[in-house]
């Protein structure tokens, strides 16, 4: 008997031992794998710009405000795909690099699946276009097949070649909501909603079927307004009549020859890929063998790089929804102490807030809003340049600064609150569980989200959400030197475009992130303008770590008990919802219009 133990207890301690080992082991190439990737990415940075060379923008894929941490991929390790994501920031700073660098002669427009929101299409679009404006280099596009943002995007070129068996998808605006009500009827959760503001519609897709009157009116107009933009500047870039673009999408021109696509111009000519080289070396009178091919992502992405110390100004990017201990987006509880260490730091000399964020948690909006109160309190100059989205809690974060910049095609506003309590009553029946409550007073569980709240307690949470909406429009009001009333008139939750933002008084000035660090330099003492990134935009290692599959656990479990096929960003979406707090001030999910 005692043998026995003994062997067991040494069995366990072997096991616990090799456990631990090969666990060290694991982490170890863990950790060198992510010490390679940084190397490699150092050494991609360091790039060899010689004589007759052309900078690449491969606008395939998705296209980023910065770099974001990403969640650890073990193929990725193993396969050694290290690529960075395309970042607006590297791309941009690339171009502009590119007008003054006399090696540089042309720049070449890869054109793919470009996947990027509005303003960020516009961003890079205009350093493009000034990219032709202040030097006289040729900017030429290709594509296979040209989708609907890289035209617009690519719109500006000299030249935009396409493939003879490619196509042009030219479709206008639209876009589809997602309506959950059904679903949540059919599993046992029913949401009780408190709101202010009559556009205010986040949570329609979780208590109807579908969309109302005031929130498909808001999105018509706002369509309206962006394709409006994008038409004339399309129609602009290629020398054709706005009339001639709607008169293209009404008439189905992805459905047109390569060949039929000429004669609209919207494409110069045809080509095949290999044919390039010789077309971009006719170009700049060079040996088409002799062109160095730079990768604007690399060529750009030195200037990313955090200040080393000196006088500058700070750029602090505050991207995502707005959360407390959030993994993703922006989580208060990090971003304040960054935020207090800039307003401390004697070297930071003004503040440029990068908001690209739909908002979010009413109580983490303020948190930051009252960090840069404490910021502008030093004395130093607070301006925001709003990205994609700088909307609802968004707005909370952004309507005290000196300045606001904004691109034309941001969306904005959005000034409204809601609140969202589930009462999953009947799921619990459905389950066969049965909470029991226990309580000295009456109203001692004044929310439990297995039960209706009742006529007091929906009263309350409405209170609540009046006097949020309150502090909302009064801080609007005070920042922007608007009357409460006026605010009032253009908020009601309602969502606007940059644009009409500047004539609401919502925004000062229409410009790009480079034209609010201009703006911020001007109000400091700095000869020279030096800039630093914030946060740290390298992901930590625990942020590579797996997290465990729960939204395909979730899914699997409602496909077996209630025969619901789900998808993993359905349930996504949902958790989302069921762990943020009641008291949200947030853009719909359906307002993040792409083109």
């Amino acid at each position: 008997m005692i043998k026995k133990f003994f062997l067991n207890l040494l069995s366990s301690f072997l096991g616990a031992w090799i456990a631990i080992v090969l666990s060290g082991v694991v982490i170890f190439f863990i950790f060198m794998a992510l010490m390679g990737k940084l190397a490699l990415s150092t050494v991609e940075s360091n790039v060899n710009v010689t004589k007759n060379s052309v900078l690449v923008l491969d606008l395939d894929g998705e296209i980023c405000e910065t770099e974001v941490a990403r969640e650890f991929d073990m193929d990725m390790l193993i396969q050694g795909e290290v690529d960075k994501p395309q970042t607006l920031l590297s791309l941009t700073t690339a171009i502009n690099e590119a007008t003054d660098n006399k090696d540089i002669n042309a720049i070449y427009i890869k054109c793919g699946n470009l996947a990027a929101s509005l303003a960020t299409l516009h961003s890079l679009r205009n350093s493009l276009v000034a990219f032709k404006k202040n030097c006289s280099k040729p900017i030429i596009a290709y594509a296979d097949n040209m989708a609907q943002s890289a035209l617009y995007v690519a719109s500006c070129a000299d030249s935009i070649f396409l493939n003879p068996q490619g196509i042009v998808q030219l479709n206008g605006i639209g876009g589809v909501s997602i309506y959950f009500s059904e679903l949540f009827r059919k599993i046992g959760i029913e949401w009780q909603v408190a709101k202010v503001g009559t556009y205010k519609s986040a949570v329609e897709p979780f208590i109807t079927n579908e969309m109302s009157e005031p929130a498909r009116r808001q999105m018509l107009e706002l369509y309206d307004g962006v394709w409006a933009e994008v038409r004339r500047e399309i129609a602009k870039g290629r020398g054709i009549p706005e009339a001639q673009i709607d008169s293209m999408v009404n008439n189905y021109i992805i459905t047109e020859s390569a060949q039929d696509v000429v004669k609209t111009k919207l494409v110069s000519g045809l080509a095949y890929e290999r044919q390039m080289d010789e077309k971009i070396g006719r170009l700049i009178e060079c040996d088409p063998e002799k062109i160095n091919f730079i990768d604007a992502q690399s060529f750009g992405s030195f200037s990313m790089m955090p200040s080393t110390g000196g006088d500058h100004i700070a750029v602090l990017y505050a991207t995502g929804e707005i959360q407390e201990n959030a993994k993703g987006g922006i989580d208060c509880y990090k971003l304040v102490p960054v935020i207090v260490d800039l307003a401390e730091d004697d070297n930071v000399k003004g503040l440029v807030l990068r908001v690209n964020s739909p908002g979010g948690s009413v109580f983490g909006s303020e948190q930051i809003s009252d960090a840069l109160s404490y910021f502008q309190s030093t004395g130093k100059p607070l301006v925001v340049s709003m990205g994609d989205y700088a909307a609802s809690g968004g707005y909370w974060i952004s309507c005290n600064a000196d300045y606001i910049f904004a691109d034309p095609l941001t969306l904005t506003g959005s000034i409204g609150i809601f609140g969202m309590v589930p009462n999953g009553q009947k799921l619990l029946q459905n389950i066969g569980v049965t909470p029991q409550k226990v309580s000295t007073n009456p109203r001692a569980n004044i929310v439990i989200p297995f039960e209706p709240l009742t006529e007091p307690q929906m009263a309350a949470l409405q209170k609540s959400i009046d006097r949020g909406y309150l502090q909302f429009i009064t801080k609007v009001s005070k920042g922007r030197d608007i009357p409460v009333n006026d605010v009032d008139s253009i908020a009601q939750g309602r969502v606007w475009i940059g644009s009409t933002a500047k004539t609401l008084g919502l925004v000062d000035q229409l410009g790009s992130l480079q034209d609010a660090i201009d703006y911020t330099a001007k109000l400091t003492d700095l000869k020279n303008t030096a800039v630093g990134y914030y946060p740290d935009l390298e992901p930590s290692f625990w942020d590579m770590i797996p997290t465990a599959g729960a939204e395909s656990l979730v899914g699997k479990m409602l496909s077996k008990a209630y025969g619901i096929d789900v998808s993993p960003v359905l349930i996504q979406h949902v958790q989302e919802m069921l762990q943020r707090k009641p008291s949200q001030a947030l853009l719909p999910e359906y307002f993040k219009v792409r083109i």
